[in-house]
């Protein structure tokens, strides 16, 4: 959190079997709020949002772990994650974002930890192991947050243990970027035979603006560095419905 708002970070890991997901587009909800979020074009959803009121909500996914490792495959359809979190659109706090989610059917949807952040300084987050959900709220929540698909305990620590013990701008950005070539899933921005980070979104909500970033990681190149990266979106000033 700062002063007069926050900033938020988020890595987008996928298969490379996956479609190439679209860079982020302003909306509005039914009730006119304005809102940007990227898009997964095979379910339409989205991963992360951030609306005219300073809430972002943010998801992951959390995945059964079988032996040591995490379950992937799946034998029958379950509903989309993504659709999840265009339900916050609409939300003036962080609890509200969470509520929303919560508020509609999550019957057979897989597992997931969703988090949003306002900008009076909420936090609140809903955890979801397809069968029951648990919510917390602010000091509850500790970040970074993390999840992968492969070697779920083994790659989750190796990150957490990496996060900047006193969080700057910087050391936040570098955090992200941060690959090694060696490392394929271990590293934050990773690269793997079967996936890799396909995007690194950046949000930071200020008393007068909302800014979303979006930087797309181009493999099996080297990954596009903060200072060099290319912006495809960037929205200032989305005022609050009246």
């Amino acid at each position: 959190m700062e002063p007069e708002g926050y900033s938020l970070w988020f890595n987008r890991d996928e298969l490379h079997t996956r479609a190439l997901e679209f860079p982020p587009t302003a909306r509005e909800t039914s009730s006119g709020v304005a809102w940007l979020a990227p898009t997964d074009p095979e379910s339409g959803g989205t991963w992360l949002m951030t609306n005219a009121y300073g809430v972002t909500c943010a998801l992951l996914n959390r995945y059964p772990v079988v032996a040591g490792k995490a379950a992937q495959n799946e034998v029958e359809p379950r509903p989309s994650r993504g659709n999840l979190v265009p339900r916050a659109a609409d939300a003036r706090t962080a609890r509200a974002a969470v509520e929303a989610l919560r508020g509609g059917s999550l019957e057979g949807t897989p597992g997931f930890q969703a988090v949003a952040v306002d900008a009076s300084g909420g936090v609140a987050e809903l955890q979801w192991n397809g069968l029951v959900g648990h919510e917390r709220e602010s000091n509850q929540v500790v970040p970074p947050l993390t999840s992968s698909s492969y070697c779920s305990a083994e790659v989750e620590a190796a990150r957490l243990a990496r996060f900047p013990s006193r969080p700057t701008p910087d050391s936040l950005c570098a955090y992200h970027h941060d690959h090694n070539p060696n490392e394929g899933a271990v590293s934050v921005n990773m690269c793997r035979s079967d996936a890799s980070t396909r995007s690194i979104c950046h949000v930071w909500v200020s008393a007068t603006e909302t800014v979303l970033d979006y930087e797309p990681q181009t493999w099996p190149r080297r990954p596009l560095r903060a200072r060099s990266r290319h912006q495809l979106a960037r929205w200032r000033s989305i005022a609050p419905v009246r």
